[in-house]
């Protein structure tokens, strides 16, 4: 009886000892656990419009509006706020992947002020410039789709046009003719060499942008959660 009591404490002390192992290497590992302590979006902002340019030729006499021809792109402003507990060494997006809309002309990519990127297949990661802005770091994505349309023109009864997001309503084009889906892996790098992501996924652009022109949409920023990456 003694001798089961002595082999059932031992197998007790090799379970827990295998146990406390466990634990102490799941606590250790980082690897995807959340790290919205040091790291935070703080808003997501999405402004959408268009940009419009005659295209006739000048030494033509144009009598009515409806002998001018226009081309129009449709832009998208995408800007990210990030708070940060501590110093950032780097940024990049990865994993990028944009939707083809309907109505396609030519889709680009670029951080503002930077290079810009055709989107293709190719296109899978960005880095980013770092910049700060009142105590935050301040990401800002440019994503349009150029020359949506193309040597188009009104027709005769219309005597103005806008020079914004609303023409678009001048051809009867739906704003789900113009709407596309990015999602991208954003991908901070400490001094220390760790890194954090999150996954980001929006629409654009918006309907608004059909009735006023340009729209302006704040996203959900708190369903966004950093995890530590290896």
């Amino acid at each position: 009886m003694n001798k089961e009591k002595g082999l059932i404490a031992i197998i007790v002390i090799i379970v827990s000892v295998v146990l406390t192992i466990f634990i102490a290497m799941w606590l250790l590992d980082t690897t995807g656990k959340v790290n919205q302590g040091n790291y935070r979006i703080s808003d997501i902002i999405i402004q959408s419009g268009a940009t419009v340019t005659e295209v006739q030729d000048n030494s033509v006499k144009i009598e009515k509006l409806s002998g001018l021809f226009f081309d129009v792109s449709q832009t998208n402003e995408v800007t990210i706020f990030v708070e940060a507990n501590t110093k950032i060494a780097s940024m990049m997006l990865d994993n990028i992947k944009i939707s083809d809309p309907v109505l396609k002309g030519k889709m680009s990519l670029a951080q503002k002020d930077y290079e810009k990127y055709d989107i293709t297949q190719d296109l899978k990661s960005l880095p980013l410039y770092l910049e700060e802005k009142d105590g935050q770091y301040k990401i800002c994505l440019v994503i349009d789709n150029d020359k949506v349309i193309t040597d188009k023109n009104v027709s005769d009864d219309k005597d103005s046009i806008p020079y914004s997001g609303e023409i678009f309503k001048l051809w009867n084009i739906p704003v789900s003719d113009l709407t596309f889906d990015v999602s991208f892996e954003l991908i901070i790098t400490d001094e220390s060499g760790t890194k954090v992501k999150t996954e980001i996924k929006l629409k654009m652009p918006a309907e608004e942008m059909l009735e006023s022109g340009m729209s302006i949409l704040k996203q959900d920023a708190s369903k966004y959660l950093f995890t530590i990456q290896k």
